[in-house]
């Protein structure tokens, strides 16, 4: 979830959902993948509300790109 990260740097990338590069706001470090937002946009079906906070299921979004 996008409100979970900061200094989002989107990549270029020829899957429709671009991948980025984010530093998280809790200060535990840096990541590189997909934002929830983006993906649900493209396919909502692999994105999951828990608690307010969306969630990617990450091993089926492979699936999609592949």
């Amino acid at each position: 979830d996008i409100k979970l990260k900061k200094n989002v740097k989107y990549l270029t990338s020829h899957l429709p959902v671009n991948v980025a590069i984010w530093d998280w706001k809790d200060d535990s470090g840096s990541d590189i993948g997909f934002i929830a937002q983006d993906v649900l946009r493209v396919w909502p079906h692999l994105v999951r509300s828990i608690n307010g906070i969306l969630h990617i299921f990450k091993e089926l979004v492979w699936k999609e790109v592949l």
